[in-house]
């Protein structure tokens, strides 16, 4: 594909990303929305009103990125939209370099918005335990992990079906780490504790789950550059 009379590489970039992005802004308000709702949730001193909205907020969070990996990797290819990238002066590296830029930028602005929101919500509340914090920090680290493998899984596969069972199982494996964290004694025992408590395990499993979440970004990027067309 022929670049030469087009916009320069990152002008390019950037101009596919704000198709992108013009395409998922109005369903980002309402997740917002929903969020802010979810927090109020959290908020009142009741438990099953607290689980609801924790509930509401990891639900939020999975809907964005479903929202993302349907709306801009999976559609694409479904819709057969691709024809309006062959009538651009763009490369596949740089579709894929937008494409990239937007599904991991945008969402992981929303999980920073939902991540702030359940620190300051267990923060501001006197009922909630702050020993909750790193609990919820790694619980919201796997969800940035599941996140990434259904999005390697649609990009590399450009299947619909293998992102469905992907989605699956990755949407299933929460409920199992959530379980599977609390039983880990240096952090289960400590959930219910009035300060947060920032040990050895904490730290270790937040820093391994960084660092498998910018070692799975680079590894998609980096498999994307190498297409040389748009199939």
């Amino acid at each position: 594909m022929n670049t030469d009379n087009g916009l320069s590489g990152p002008a390019m970039i950037w101009r596919l990303a704000r198709k992108d992005m013009d395409l998922v802004s109005w369903p980002m308000l309402g997740y917002l929305a929903l969020v802010v709702v979810s927090a109020l949730f959290m908020s009142v001193e009741h438990i099953v009103a607290f689980n609801a909205g924790a509930v509401m907020l990891i639900s939020t969070i999975i809907v964005v990125g479903a929202q993302l990996i349907f709306g801009l990797v999976i559609g694409e290819r479904k819709e057969q939209t691709l024809a309006y990238m062959l009538s651009l002066p763009v490369s596949p590296k740089q579709y894929s370099a937008a494409k990239l830029l937007v599904t991991v930028g945008v969402y992981l602005g929303a999980w920073l918005i939902v991540l702030f929101a359940t620190l300051v919500t267990i923060q501001l509340k006197d009922t909630i335990p702050d020993g909750l914090m790193p609990f919820a920090i790694i619980i919201m680290q796997w969800l940035f992990i599941g996140y990434l493998v259904v999005l390697g899984t649609a990009i590399l596969t450009e299947s619909e079906g293998w992102t469905i069972v992907s989605m699956t199982i990755a949407n299933v494996s929460v409920s199992i780490f959530i379980f599977a964290i609390a039983a880990i004694d240096d952090i289960g025992r400590h959930i219910f504790d009035a300060e947060p408590v920032w040990n050895a395990a904490a730290a270790r499993l937040m820093g391994l789950s960084m660092i498998a979440i910018i070692l799975m970004v680079l590894t998609i990027g980096a498999i994307q550059s190498r297409k040389t067309d748009f199939t």
